[in-house]
Parts: C-alpha cells; sequence; structure tokens
C-alpha cells in the first residue's frame, strides 16, 4: 500500500489510497465569502517522485502486517513508524538517564569520533593535567572537555565546561580574550 502525505481523518498527515479528501479540500481551501483559496503545495495530495538513485521496494509493516513502498531496509509503515519512534525514544531517553556506563561509552565514542582520542589517549591527557582544567585549575564535578582548534582540528588540552564555553563564545578570537581581560581590569 503506498502512502501520500495529504487529508487524513484526522487532519494532515499520511493517507493511505482510497480515502478520500472531503469535497473542496483537494481543490482549495473557501475563504470568507466563498472564495477559493488554493492550497500551498506541500498541502496539496499527491504523489512525490523519490530523488534520483533511490531503490524503492514492496515490503511488509513488521507490525501491521499491511504491505508499503519504501526503501529496502524500512521494517514499518509511516503510521507505525511514527508510534516504533515514539516508544524507541522513550526508551532511550530512560536508558541514558539510568545508566551511567552507557553515558561514558557514548562520551568516548564521541571523542574518537570527533578529535581521534581513543579512551587511553583521553585519561592519559586527564593524568598529565591531573585532573584539572588548562585554564582555571579547578577538578571539575563531571568530565574535562576536550578543547580543539577549530582551523586546524589539533588538540589543544582539556578545559572544565565553563572555560570551554567562554573560549566558545570568544569565538577563540585573542584580540576579542584581550578585550575582554581589558575591560575586567
Amino acid at each position: 500500500m503506498r502512502y501520500t502525505k495529504g487529508w487524513t481523518p484526522s487532519g494532515l498527515g499520511y493517507r493511505p489510497p482510497g480515502l478520500a479528501a472531503p469535497p473542496g479540500l483537494a481543490l482549495g481551501i473557501l475563504g470568507g465569502r466563498g472564495t477559493p483559496v488554493p492550497l500551498a503545495s506541500h498541502h496539496l495530495i499527491r504523489e512525490a517522485a523519490p530523488p534520483l538513485g533511490t531503490v524503492i521496494v514492496t515490503r511488509t509493516c513488521a507490525v501491521c502486517g499491511e504491505s508499503f513502498e519504501g526503501n529496502p531496509n524500512g521494517k514499518y509503515c509511516p503510521p507505525c513508524y511514527v508510534v516504533h519512534r515514539k516508544r524507541y525514544d522513550r526508551e532511550y531517553s530512560v536508558r541514558r538517564r539510568l545508566d551511567p556506563a552507557y553515558l561514558v561509552r557514548e562520551r568516548a565514542l564521541a571523542r574518537k569520533r570527533n578529535y581521534g582520542l581513543s579512551p587511553q589517549e583521553f585519561e592519559d591527557m586527564v593524568a598529565a593535567q591531573d585532573g584539572r582544567c588548562g585554564i582555571c585549575g579547578l577538578a571539575p564535578p563531571d568530565t574535562l572537555c576536550v578543547d580543539h582548534d577549530h582551523d586546524t582540528g589539533r588538540v589543544r588540552g582539556l578545559l572544565c565546561r565553563k572555560c570551554n564555553k567562554a573560549l566558545g563564545g570568544f569565538g577563540d578570537n585573542i584580540d576579542v580574550i584581550r578585550k575582554a581581560v581589558a575591560w575586567l581590569a
């Protein structure tokens, strides 16, 4: 079954074929004096052509068993996907809040992906700085942030969250930082 974006009994959304729109909705919305006002193009009920190179196959929904056309990796028809996605997001947020080891793994993966730092390299940097911020010298209650040069990508060191945000707020601009120091003096 091919779902089309357009009118559904609950409003705009995905509708299965054969579900007709109320009279006049597909043609336009009536204005204050009965004059037709054309719908915006994204409100029209029409088949949208997939982007070039997109493979469309007929699949069977893993939840409701209806057949639908979609990408080869899709498991759910559009209405079931919405329900599945909401449930997954809810479970993910609970898992993230309740499992501290999960958050540690996610941060380690992000450091590897963004800065090329392995967990061992990060721990070596923390030990070299004695677990303290490279600017203010305080030991943060959580973890240290990786500070890097946005132009070259080179890692400069580890900072607490406040110092890292301050540098980001100044745009890593030395002249602006000097003006801020002069302002405070």
